[in-house]
């Protein structure tokens, strides 16, 4: 007996939670369970009625155009459950436009009021013009404000129906998602009009009806016979968590999978113990909580006592999500197109790849890309780990292969051609990474003219600038959405370099380094000491947004003409993570420049295929001077004074005492033919003009237009003996000697490969120097044998004046020519000679004694001869 009382009572449970059809044909004459976004709006109307006596009749006479809508509320549908279909019969006694249209929402999350193209309903809608104005009868999808296309019947409703007709629709949908619509023949049977499939929308609360009018077309829609049949089944079980969404550091929406009661606020429980500071519901689906505290990477959610809008209550839901704040270099700028014409296959569009490097998805809503001076946003975008995505203009988002992901942005701003920096932020304004691709260039001539891209070669060395970013090598000109045509493995080991120090008022100064730093590293002020006790350092503030310089704040001011010394430590690294050597630098505060007080020290005026023209200067003063807005002149008269021709710097460059710098329009090639010259006392200027091969003056003026220093330059002051001045330098002989005089210059030693670029000038005659004309081996006994102890003989030399032309030979005892050392070479001022007791072809001599010889012819007759017997070892 209880047995078949249990199987009753199962028997009455299923009818109740479970149908198969709803028939709706209005002929009880009672809508009240219907809802309408305008009281009066539809009535039951028994004049014109479709079938039986009475329709459903829009009813409102509305003086303005406007829109209407109606819903009736059924049973949980749920439409991946078994075949479902629609049925409805519809009179509309106007032909359709933009302005003039109607729907009908065959399902639905939502009741009438948000059932139109801008309401947050979500579900399916099948109608005329309802998005467009093409007349076709049409089935869409609406999810998350986007609405789409399912069924396109091309069935024209203006051509086809005649205005005032009776017209039965159908819609069905298979549980695999396949959608078929149907239109009604008069002897009953139906003709298929159209076929799609679409899995978007998979459960339905409601139905209802949309009409939108001018002022002078409303009242004239009719609806009836509203059949729906389907797997409908009661809603008897509690609302879930649909998903949970991060919008802050703290802040959650939690959505929910049904409606909710928002008139009650359920009880939320973050990690077990931790109650929100504020929630609020967003939507009747979704609750907005933010809490105190950050997330932590793995976080448990509660929410206890949610009750749906059926009155089924959750006492206990649990939530788990994982919560990740995206670091710098998580999304990385891969690819850059800037000049898409002329196209070798490409769409003709600018864009910028992204590619997530990290392991985790990343949502980039509202994070910002500047472009130059433009500021783009991003819309609600998933990046997920390992893909490639494409940003361009949203209008030709449609030109790329399905296979692409792109996203596409409103009025995206043009790249310039020749460069601009890329900086990406995410939403809370953190920087995630930069480029400057102003710093690229196209090697092959005829990709100079547009059509290709720039690649990074190593996407998990994103720090590495200058060899990273190469022009693409795919025939189409780049590879948008797809892995980049130039991969390759790229090794940063090598250390950032201090390239300048400059001090910006009496307790700031600012580190400019060779490479992008790691922020972190640089903020740390452990890693610096400085030499003053009663000044210390209270903030560190690295520049945005590649980390090349940092701002210092000193806690006192610093005394004026004091060279002050900070020691860099190795704690400071780059992006790479390669260690800064230990590094002593030296700054003070700038004073204005007197007359002289920067000298031109050194000029290459004539290049040579492997060595560019530049200038040197040098600080012979004891201040610190910002050469900042100092430019050079030139002339062919000595008393003329041309406006700066060259401007050396736009900004802040600092000299201090008895430093050198460089200025040229090569600094890369400059530094590849002297690799001892300090790069950071080279400076490239980009305006750089070529000085004149004749010859003239140069004048170097301060910021003011105050004449500093000149200098004569020409072909005539070279050393006479030369056979080659391309690529000689003309170095000034004393800092202190008149620079618009021919005989205060000579030529450049071919010991120091004929240029001393920011360094000791290899002429420069010795202040404090031995007698003059002494010539000295020092040992003059020593053993090749390479045992570390006086394994060569040292030849020095000292001249009272430069350009000697001089030859070294050594004789054995007996008078053959063992070894020449130098011959007929133009000597500096000073210098020296190794001789490791070898002969011309590199062998050992044998033991004994040696004459070593030297005989320098200088232009103006004087000769100088000088020998001395030295004694090789075993």
């Amino acid at each position: 007996m209880k047995k078949t009382f249990q199987l009753f009572l199962l028997c009455q449970i299923s009818v109740w939670i479970y149908s198969q059809e709803l028939k709706l044909d209005f002929e009880d004459y009672n809508i009240s369970s219907w809802e309408q976004s305008r009281t009066g709006g539809w009535h039951l109307d028994s004049l014109n009625a479709l079938s039986g006596r009475f329709s459903l009749h829009h009813n409102y006479d509305n003086p303005e155009s406007g829109m209407d809508m109606i819903s009736f509320q059924h049973d949980d549908l749920w439409l991946d459950s078994s075949l479902t279909t629609w049925n409805y019969s519809v009179r509309y006694d106007y032909n359709p436009s933009s302005s003039n249209n109607w729907a009908i929402w065959i399902a639905s999350d939502r009741s009438q009021e948000e059932m139109y193209p801008e309401g947050v309903a979500q579900g399916l809608i099948l109608g005329v013009n309802y998005s467009g104005s093409d007349d076709y009868i049409k089935l869409w999808n609406q999810k998350n404000g986007v609405i789409e296309e399912i069924v396109n019947t091309a069935y024209n409703w203006q051509e086809k129906i005649e205005t005032g007709s009776i017209v039965k629709l159908k819609a069905e949908r298979t549980f695999q998602g396949v959608f078929n619509i149907f239109i009604g023949k008069p002897d009953g049977e139906w003709d298929t009009i159209g076929s799609g499939q679409d899995t978007l929308i998979n459960r339905s609360e409601y139905t209802g009806i949309y009409y939108k009018y001018s002022s002078t077309q409303d009242r004239k829609l009719w609806v009836d016979e509203v059949h729906l049949s389907g797997y409908l089944q009661k809603d008897i079980f509690p609302p879930k968590i649909e998903s949970v969404e991060t919008r802050e550091y703290n802040m959650v929406i939690l959505t929910f999978n049904e409606l909710i009661d928002t008139n009650i606020i359920p009880a939320i429980r973050l990690n077990r113990n931790i109650s929100p500071e504020r929630t609020s519901w967003k939507t009747a689906t979704q609750l907005v909580c933010k809490f105190t505290q950050v997330f932590s990477e793995q976080n448990l959610l509660e929410v206890y006592g949610l009750i749906d809008i059926k009155g089924n209550t959750a006492e206990l839901i649990s939530y788990s999500f994982d919560f990740y704040i995206p670091q710098p270099y998580d999304i990385v700028i891969t690819e850059v197109l800037p000049d898409p014409t002329p196209s070798y296959g490409l769409p003709e569009s600018e864009y910028i790849e992204l590619f997530n490097r990290s392991e985790h998805v990343i949502n980039i809503e509202s994070w910002n890309l500047c472009i130059d001076k433009n500021k783009i946003e991003f819309p609600n975008a998933e990046i997920y780990p390992g893909k490639y995505y494409l940003i361009t203009d949203k209008s030709t988002v449609e030109d790329y292969p399905d296979s692409v992901s792109v996203i596409g942005i409103n009025k995206f701003p043009a790249l310039p051609n020749d460069g601009t920096e890329l900086i990406l932020r995410d939403k809370y304004g953190t920087l995630i990474f930069a480029v400057d691709y102003s710093e690229f260039n196209y090697i092959t001539e005829y990709k100079q003219d547009g059509g290709w891209s720039f690649e990074m070669a190593d996407i998990n060395n994103p720090c590495i600038i200058s060899e990273n970013w190469q022009e693409s090598k795919n025939a189409l000109g780049g590879t948008p959405g797809y892995v980049n045509s130039i991969l390759a493995n790229l090794i940063d080991t090598t250390p950032p370099g201090v390239m300048r120090t400059v001090s910006l008022g009496s307790n700031r100064m600012k580190i400019f380094f060779s490479e992008p730093m790691d922020s972190l590293s640089l903020i740390e002020t452990g890693n610096y000491s400085i030499s003053v006790a009663d000044i210390s350092l209270i903030n560190i503030v690295p520049t945005t947004p590649f980390f090349k310089d940092a701002e210092i704040v000193f806690s006192n001011n610093i005394i004026a003409d004091e060279i002050i010394s900070m020691q860099l430590s190795g704690g400071i690294m780059d992006c790479s993570g390669n260690q800064l050597t230990d590094t002593c630098i030296y700054f003070g505060l700038a004073k204005n420049a007197d007359s002289s007080d920067i000298l031109l020290n050194e000029v290459l005026f004539e290049a040579s295929d492997s060595v560019p023209e530049f200038i040197e200067l040098y600080n012979n003063s004891n201040k610190v001077i910002d050469l900042k807005s100092f430019s050079i002149g030139f002339s062919t008269n000595q008393n003329e004074i041309l406006s700066g021709e060259i401007m050396l710097c736009s900004s802040n460059l600092q000299l201090l005492p008895n430093e050198y710098i460089v200025f040229t329009g090569e600094k890369q090639q400059l530094i590849t033919q002297y690799p001892n010259s300090p790069q950071s006392q080279i400076i490239e200027v980009n305006t750089w003009k070529n000085l004149s091969n004749e010859g003239g003056f140069i004048t170097l003026l301060d910021s003011w237009g105050n004449v500093m220093d000149k200098a004569i330059y020409g072909p005539e002051i070279q050393f006479s003996l030369l056979n080659e001045t391309r690529g000689v330098s003309l170095e000034k002989i004393a800092f202190k000697s008149d620079g618009s005089r021919t005989d205060s210059w000579h030529s450049a030693s071919h010991e120091v490969n004929y240029a001393t670029p920011a360094l000791v000038n290899s002429q420069a005659m010795l202040i404090n120097s031995e007698t003059i004309g002494n010539v000295s081996i020092r040992p003059d006994e020593f053993s090749p044998n390479n045992d570390g102890f006086e394994d060569y003989a040292v030849i020095y030399y000292k001249f009272e004046k430069p350009g000697y032309l001089a030859s070294i030979y050594v004789f054995s005892s007996d008078g053959l020519l063992i070894s020449t050392i130098a011959n007929n070479v133009l000597f500096g001022a000073s210098g020296e000679y190794t001789w490791e007791g070898t002969d011309d072809s590199g062998n050992k001599i044998p033991m004994g004694y040696y004459i070593v010889y030297i005989e320098a012819i200088h232009p103006e007759g004087e000769v100088f001869n000088y020998k001395k017997a030295v004694l090789v070892l075993p």
